[in-house]
């Protein structure tokens, strides 16, 4: 959930703690490797089980206003280094298809400084 898809804190989060009582850990794939559309880097993920986006789906209803989102893991974000081409050249090389293991959501801010976490969420839904 990006800054600008959400209005009420309070409600993002209960929303978040509720969505993670009910959705079991779940994988993504990797996929490729390349610059963001904010001039950083990332990986495309498959969404292969619909976890990611349901939980998106389950966050994100009125009177939130959901963006279109292309899953991805961000390798290297704009706000936070200037490195994007480095890394870039570090990854060309790097196998990235590989299952990647997602067992938590995490409320975190981003800045200048690096990201800080403010609250974890762990999913804990079964699968049946």
């Amino acid at each position: 959930v990006y800054p600008q898809e959400f209005s009420d804190e309070a409600l993002l989060l209960e929303r978040t703690a509720n969505a993670a009582s009910r959705i079991p850990p779940f994988e993504v794939s990797l996929g490729t490797v390349e610059p963001s559309n904010l001039g950083g880097v990332w990986s495309h993920v498959s969404d292969d089980s619909g976890s990611w986006s349901e939980l998106r789906n389950e966050i994100l209803t009125p009177p939130f206003k959901r963006y279109p989102v292309t899953p991805h893991i961000t390798i290297v974000h704009p706000r936070t280094s200037h490195r994007s081409q480095e890394a870039l050249a570090a990854i060309h090389e790097a196998h990235m298809f590989q299952p990647c293991p997602i067992d938590e959501v995490l409320y975190a801010e981003t800045g200048k400084k690096g990201t800080r976490i403010l609250r974890r969420f762990p999913l804990t839904g079964s699968e049946d």
